[in-house]
């Protein structure tokens, strides 16, 4: 598949400029890994109340993590990449499509 971002959807990092560019390079690389590894099942860990360390809990893990951190030139921060994971694994629970609306839904501020 073709994975696109239109201009209606928000931004995974919230940081604009190269983190956005960065993340969103390193979710397509997470998605195409996935879809070229259908079967694969990578179990993540995290730590309560702290964002930005996540562990590969089995081999699948390490390598969408390798996949996804290549695809951003090895430079990404822990942040960007706990956050490109977990979108990554919410696109593999529920797919693109759903993706794009839940990232295009805009709330106003209060």
């Amino acid at each position: 598949m073709d994975y696109k971002f239109t201009k209606e959807m928000d931004e995974i990092s919230g940081f604009g400029g190269w983190c956005e560019e960065t993340c969103r390079n390193m979710l397509i690389a997470g998605i195409n890994w996935l879809d070229a590894h259908p079967g694969a099942s990578p179990e993540f860990g995290s730590y309560e109340n702290i964002y930005g360390i996540i562990i590969e809990n089995n081999e699948d893990a390490k390598s969408l993590t390798e996949a996804v951190v290549v695809a951003s030139g090895r430079n990404c921060t822990g942040v960007m990449h706990q956050a490109v994971i977990s979108h990554c694994l919410w696109i593999k629970k529920y797919g693109w499509d759903k993706y794009v609306i839940e990232m295009s839904k805009r709330e106003s501020p209060t």
